[in-house]
């Protein structure tokens, strides 16, 4: 019988706890991906997505970062491992697996549609962080079973809302959803209450999500939001 690994871990130097979302993910491997270095990014005050012209992004006071794991395949197979186990657990059919082209979404994606032989579909996804407004490659037919993916659902909104519509415009019928780590606001929560048991993470992590004009950080005069894509391009020279 699985054993649970729900309990509170802490990666090495880290002050806040990251809760175990998986019951089946071995914990030893969740300790090792979480204390790679640029991964989980804490006690600052970060902006994601990056503003890119009228759009501005969230504030953050916690980031995590997938792109230090997904340049290891042995860690990309761990994950796709615990993925596998949550489709079989939960009788998931689907035809498509849609995530953004962001690179640690495709290198995990590519890695599960292989495995399963079914399709891959990616959504346009900009440098900054934010979605497009395209296919960019595969397709989905009219009524594929689509399993929506993303990296990381720092606020919630892109498996609870988002990638679901775009899924749906596609022709898609969206069915579950699935991320490697989760966050805790509100667009999680109502991400969660949407799918129940057919959303899947192998990590929570606390993030707390502002609106620029409502950061408490901003109007405490602290200093200015930093872009998320910084912590991404240092980690990706490190």
């Amino acid at each position: 019988m699985r054993q649970s690994n729900k309990t509170a871990v802490k990666a090495k130097s880290k002050a806040k706890s990251i809760q175990f979302a998986s019951d089946t993910f071995p914990a030893d491997q969740l300790n090792e991906l979480i204390a790679l270095p640029g991964v989980h990014v804490t006690g600052g005050h970060y902006q994601f997505p990056e503003t890119d012209g009228n759009r501005v992004g969230n504030h953050m006071d916690a980031l995590f970062i997938l792109e230090p794991i997904t340049e290891n395949d042995e860690y990309v197979s761990w994950i796709v491992d615990d993925i596998e186990l949550w489709i079989e657990d939960n009788n998931i059919g689907f035809e498509v697996v849609f995530a953004p082209a962001q690179p640690s979404a495709v290198r995990i994606v590519q890695e599960l549609v292989k495995r399963r032989k079914k399709k891959a579909a990616f959504w346009q996804y900009l440098p900054t962080g934010w979605f497009g407004e395209k296919l960019v490659e595969g397709s989905i037919n009219n009524g594929d079973r689509v399993l929506v993916f993303n990296s990381v659902a720092q606020h919630g909104r892109c498996v609870g809302e988002r990638l679901p519509a775009f899924a749906e415009q596609l022709g898609g019928k969206p069915v579950a959803a699935a991320v490697f780590a989760k966050g805790t606001g509100n667009g999680v929560v109502a991400a969660e209450e949407r799918w129940g048991e057919k959303l899947y993470a192998a990590l929570q992590i606390p993030i707390e999500v502002s609106l620029p004009d409502s950061c408490t950080k901003c109007k405490e005069g602290n200093a200015t939001a930093v872009p998320w894509t910084h912590f991404k391009e240092a980690g990706s020279e490190a």
